[in-house]
């Protein structure tokens, strides 16, 4: 038997998987490097994130 996570515990798991792929978006053929500064900026996300 599988336990099932709270709703809230889901729902935070689809944010921080929602997060992670802005922030492999940001970066492009031709931006292979960024900096946080530049990462929060693309993705619109706090630099503590």
């Amino acid at each position: 038997m599988t336990d099932t996570p709270p709703s809230s515990a889901r729902a935070d798991g689809v944010a921080a998987l929602e997060r992670a792929i802005a922030i492999l978006d940001a970066f492009t053929a031709a931006d292979r490097s960024l900096g946080l500064a530049e990462i929060a900026a693309r993705t619109g996300l706090y630099k503590s994130t």
